[in-house]
């Protein structure tokens, strides 16, 4: 729709070209019949007023006024087929001219719908020439600009206090501009430790926790019992007392307590002092008949005593007599052998018709081999050969006599006794 000049409107426009202001006051919509330039001087049948919010710049001998379309005062929808333009009367300001006028026919003009359809609100602009007035305005009713839905949501998300309120404006004008962390609030403190109170101020309360933690850092570096804690409230025995040897339920108990040192024992095992300060065992000997043995310096141990091992046997003409004895001991060093005798009265008779026992030495012992000594029988010295040879169950001495059967007669008793 093109705006054009009344006659009205010229002579506004001559005025201004005068240096005088062109004010434009209203623009109304209407749904008239169109009327002559020369003969309008308002619209034939106006239904909304638009009072503007806002002119252009001039430029390019015209402006743009704005103003914002409401349709909640339309109760019955119409199309725009006239708008009008006014402007203050230069003559009298108190009346208004139709300054520009223009129409649009109903086949393509704009449809405005009633508001029981629906609500619309939208912001509508019209060119108005002006030539080279220098000098244009608009009376600009404040309550009735409003904020495009654009404007208003980039209002609503703009966070950098586009008001400008600062902090008095909203009650916190003696709050210091710093983060919590960074605040450095004062106080002073006490002379003694109290108890915070309801309504106290804060730095009040701050000085009542300062003087209380220091108190309590004080009071825990303090280790002279000051509670004076004695050892029956805290179930403790008296720094003072005694225990009886039942008392000693675990552990091992030291040599310097009177103790063992040991947690376990061998079987049939002997404790000694193996030094001023420790026990240790002797295991139980391998064999019977050895005794429990000790040097002036060394350790207690097992050893046989030097006659340890005694028998007899029975002569046998031309065989061998065996003296057997543990591998365990060794050879013996020597060998004595007595002959049994029937009647002892007759044991160290001068007489020499009485029959006395043969008896004899073996030496030389004391590893495998042979050994020649020599022997007594009855007063007639022989020879006797002495072998050693192993046996399964340990070692033996072997007697063969030579010349007679010295030591070996037949069906003869004898005693032998055999030294380590």
């Amino acid at each position: 729709m093109t705006m054009n000049l009344t006659v009205a409107g010229l002579n506004v426009l001559l005025r201004a070209l005068s240096g005088a202001t062109i004010t434009f006051t209203k623009i109304q919509l209407g749904n008239g019949n169109q009327q002559s330039l020369d003969g309008a001087t308002e619209l034939a049948n106006p239904l909304i007023t638009i009072i503007p919010d806002s002119i252009s710049t001039p430029e390019n001998s015209s402006v743009t006024l704005s103003g914002t379309l409401n349709n909640s005062s339309v109760s019955s929808g119409f199309r725009l087929t006239e708008v009008g333009v006014y402007c203050e009367d230069p003559t009298d300001n108190t009346k208004e001219v139709l300054y520009a006028y223009g129409v649009e026919p109903s086949e393509t003009a704009n449809w405005i719908a009633p508001n029981s359809s629906e609500v619309q609100e939208s912001t509508i602009a019209f060119v108005v020439f002006i030539g080279n007035a220098q000098n244009v305005a608009a009376q600009i009713n404040q309550s009735l600009v409003y904020a495009t839905k654009s404007e208003f949501d980039a209002h609503v998300a703009d966070k950098a206090n586009p008001h400008g309120t600062d902090k008095v404006q909203v009650g916190l004008g003696n709050v210091p501009n710093v983060t919590t962390n960074d605040q450095t609030p004062t106080w002073t403190e006490p002379a003694s430790v109290s108890a915070p109170s309801s309504g106290e101020t804060f730095s009040v309360i701050m000085g009542k926790i300062t003087k209380a933690i220091k108190s309590l850092i004080s009071h825990l570096a303090n280790k002279t019992n000051p509670h004076e804690v004695t050892a029956a409230q805290t179930g403790a025995a008296p720094a003072s007392h005694t225990h009886g040897a039942s008392a000693i339920n675990s552990g091992v108990l030291g040599t310097a307590r009177g103790g063992t040192g040991k947690g376990n024992y061998t079987t049939n095992g002997l404790l000694y002092a193996s030094s001023p300060s420790a026990l240790a065992q002797v295991a139980a000997p391998s064999e019977s008949g050895e005794f429990l043995t000790q040097s002036p310096s060394g350790a207690p141990g097992w050893a046989f005593a030097s006659a340890c091992r005694t028998g007899q046997y029975y002569g046998g003409a031309n065989t061998y007599a065996t003296l057997s004895y543990p591998a365990s001991r060794g050879c013996p060093r020597f060998v004595l052998i007595v002959g049994a005798v029937n009647d002892p009265y007759e044991y160290g008779s001068l007489d020499p018709t009485v029959e006395k026992p043969d008896y004899g030495f073996i030496f030389g012992l004391g590893s495998e081999g042979r050994s020649y000594t020599t022997m007594q029988d009855n007063g007639t010295k022989y020879n006797v050969c002495v072998s050693l040879e192993c046996e399964a169950n340990g070692s033996a001495i072997e007697i063969f006599t030579t010349g007679r059967t010295g030591l070996n007669k037949q069906g003869e008793l004898y005693n032998y006794f055999m030294f380590w």
